[in-house]
């Protein structure tokens, strides 16, 4: 699926007391918001209102994060953002699955309001996006998508004046961050300069099925005492859904997860390196976070979307504002 616009449908802005409705991520917004809101209105010249790009990375639990306390370096980038940023230690995703999650996510909504539970569900056209209330305070609102769930046939382009839905399966795997980084980029180009942007890019290198990318990651296929040489393609498989689970079998499709992490950790280094050739990184709030975790059978299952445990629900969130956000916890 390429490249497609919807028209907005007309919206109010959203107050403060709505975005608070949603806990953490709500009140980060109504934060986010607040500072644009009392910095510059539809008047204000471009400068005086920053430019915000809102990374998702979808299937990334917290404690996989340096930044977080993991003790691999599975993520120099995002450390050196958040060294200078606002970490939220504990936060708790609105569901353990994609399309529920990110539908709060986008509107603030819980999702016993907004009702996106089953895998046909829509975004009610009732609930105002994320993107709708950047629209109307005179952004160049731009998406660049590569998860199903989330195609523009289920809503979630609202808001968005242009939205892109990449899935280009390759090696097995989802559409990777250079890809995704390379249909941003060209968006970008495409945003009048005197325009502020807000830029929503969603990665999927960290999700199922691990297909880390050289030379994040490179080692030998395990060799399992009564199965001989396994290839992890296939371990993967036999781990996840097999339950099949040797002695060394946990770490090893462990690090395969941890190798995409570090596959979609340079992907963002190079979206913000490429904005800040462009100009467009001087005064740009950039947002990391995701919209679930992961599990390895810390309490009997794997993946996600079965358990509402720790390790699923438990996901990052940092805003970094270079000058106006102080950094620390």
């Amino acid at each position: 699926m390429r490249h497609t616009e919807r028209n907005q449908k007309s919206a109010r802005g959203l107050t403060r007391r709505e975005l608070l409705k949603c806990g953490l991520y709500g009140a980060s917004a109504a934060y986010l918001l607040g500072n644009l809101w009392i910095n510059g209105g539809t008047g204000k010249r471009r400068k005086e209102k920053p430019d915000v790009v809102f990374i998702l990375v979808d299937t990334l639990r917290a404690d996989h994060l340096p930044s977080y306390g993991y003790k691999i370096n599975t993520a120099p980038n995002i450390q050196r953002l958040a060294e200078g940023a606002v970490l939220f230690e504990r936060v708790i995703s609105p569901s353990s699955w994609t399309k529920t999650s990110m539908a709060s996510i986008l509107t603030s909504q819980n999702p016993s309001r907004h009702g996106v539970r089953g895998v046909k569900d829509m975004l009610p056209e009732q609930f105002t996006t994320m993107a709708e209330v950047f629209a109307n305070n005179g952004y160049h609102t731009i998406g660049i998508n590569s998860n199903p769930w989330l195609k523009s046939k289920f809503g979630f382009d609202v808001g968005f004046k242009s939205y892109e839905t990449l899935l280009f399966l390759k090696d097995g795997g989802w559409t990777d961050a250079l890809e995704v980084n390379a249909a941003a980029v060209a968006a970008l180009t495409q945003c009048p300069q005197e325009k502020p942007f807000f830029l929503y890019v969603h990665y999927m290198d960290v999700h199922d099925p691990y297909r880390p990318k050289s030379p994040f990651y490179s080692a030998s296929p395990l060799t399992i005492p009564g199965h001989g040489v396994i290839p992890d393609i296939e371990l993967e498989r036999l781990y996840c859904d097999k339950g099949f689970d040797a002695p060394g079998v946990r770490d090893r499709v462990m690090e395969l997860y941890n190798g995409g992490i570090r596959t979609v950790d340079a992907g963002i280094g190079q979206l913000l390196k490429e904005m800040k050739r462009m100009g467009r990184l001087e005064n740009t709030i950039s947002v990391i976070t995701s919209d679930h975790g992961e599990a390895f059978r810390e309490h009997g299952t794997t993946k996600h979307g079965k358990n509402l445990y720790p390790e699923v629900y438990e996901v990052p969130l940092i805003f970094s504002w270079p000058g106006h956000l102080p950094s620390g916890v």
